[in-house]
């Protein structure tokens, strides 16, 4: 089993005893300076796994649960999946960048959709922590020639930021906004906020913010991965914030 497995139906997926080479597979991403990361890397594979392979049980094994309850955990099990799927994007993602391998494969598709795909992929950890979490945008596409699983990942990791930063029942927000020379994605949220500091050493690697409501499973490449991959559109990410008056994350991209 290898993480590339992680993506296919988890009804499909092994026994938990694989889960030790999966750690193994995603640590070998990472520098070898950052061995000192394996029990996070651990606890983001093993954590959500455990959740999916454990309501895979259930829905295989009780065939009484009633509609509702079937529903809820197929849920879970999709959020869970989106969570590791992004855990394992953003590792292999690193990996390629370390290897000055980062191939951006552009092609003409409408931004929008991009935006709502990364955000219906968290959009079950924003109604757990009771988050309003909303698209603002024009009702007409935005077409736009990119690398748009890249942009998705980028979206869904500072959207994970965001509500990482952000306390129960808080406000994160997503705007597209159009300009004369290219578009720009917000990533703005009610959260904790950051001082200069803390703002300034957010886009190197393994650089993170501590929460008090933190599980424990980030890396701290979010904003790096997301700085690479927009310079790569030959644009730039941008953060403003302040202690406790949330974040604004703007991504730009030149049209």
């Amino acid at each position: 089993m290898s993480l590339d497995d992680l993506f296919i139906d988890p009804f499909q997926y092994p026994p938990r005893e694989a889960v030790d080479d999966l750690v193994a597979e995603a640590m070998s991403c990472l520098p070898d300076s950052r061995k000192d990361l394996a029990s996070k890397v651990s606890h983001a594979i093993r954590t959500p796994l455990s959740a999916i392979l454990g309501f895979r049980e259930v829905l295989l094994m009780d065939q009484e649960i009633s509609p509702e309850e079937r529903n809820h955990y197929q849920e879970i099990i999709v959020s869970e999946m989106n969570r590791l799927r992004r855990f394992i994007e953003t590792v292999k993602t690193f990996r390629v960048m370390l290897d000055g391998q980062l191939v951006i494969r552009r092609e003409l598709r409408d931004l929008r959709s991009t935006v709502e795909t990364a955000v219906e992929r968290v959009r079950a950890d924003a109604t757990t922590k009771m988050i309003r979490l909303e698209v603002i945008s024009m009702e007409s596409p935005i077409m736009l020639m990119a690398d748009h699983d890249r942009l998705r990942l980028t979206i869904e990791l500072l959207l994970s930021n965001a509500m990482r930063a952000t306390a129960k029942e808080g406000i994160v927000d997503v705007e597209i906004l159009r300009g004369a020379s290219g578009v720009t994605i917000v990533v703005e949220d009610s959260g904790h906020g950051m001082n200069v500091d803390e703002v300034a050493r957010l886009f190197k690697p393994f650089q993170r913010i501590p929460r008090p409501d933190d599980n424990g499973g980030e890396l701290g490449l979010g904003l790096t991965l997301a700085s690479v991959i927009a310079e790569r559109h030959q644009g730039s990410v941008s953060v403003v914030s302040s202690p406790m008056s949330g974040a604004r994350v703007a991504v730009f991209l030149p049209l």
